[in-house]
């Protein structure tokens, strides 16, 4: 495929930048709900929530990245992520959050502080994506 159709992409955290190169395609999620950013994609700056960003490289090979919350920028074929958190599948330890969850929901149920309920939904979410990022790459 050439150049011509690859958008540049940077997926990057306050302590590294995860990933970057050249791509066909990518789905983030969006705050209002998933999209997904082709060649010659309007120019945006989009809120996302934690989630799976899905990318498919420039041979057409899927990576997968676990993400908390953030915001895309798109511009002249060129994406930016920038996220809080982000993991590959291989840093995750699926055994490890499975336990997380159900004692993060307990400390949930216990909890008055409006702001710690918001916080720990927040922690949940960036686990499930977790989850859902090592069985994306394991299809």
């Amino acid at each position: 495929m050439g150049d011509e159709k690859l958008l540049e992409i940077e997926v990057v955290t306050p302590q590294k930048r995860i990933f970057s190169g050249k791509i066909t395609s990518v789905i983030v999620p969006g705050s209002k709900s998933p999209f997904q950013i082709l060649y010659r994609h309007a120019p945006i700056v989009s809120s996302l929530d934690p989630g799976v960003v899905r990318i498919v490289d420039s041979i057409g090979k899927e990576l997968f990245f676990a993400v908390s919350s953030g915001f895309v920028a798109v511009q002249n074929n060129s994406v930016s992520i920038f996220v809080g958190k982000a993991f590959t599948p291989e840093e995750i330890d699926p055994k490890e959050i499975k336990l997380k969850i159900p004692q993060i929901k307990a400390e949930y149920k216990k909890t008055k502080s409006e702001l710690e309920k918001a916080s720990l939904r927040l922690a949940v979410a960036e686990l499930e994506a977790c989850l859902k990022t090592i069985e994306l790459s394991q299809q």
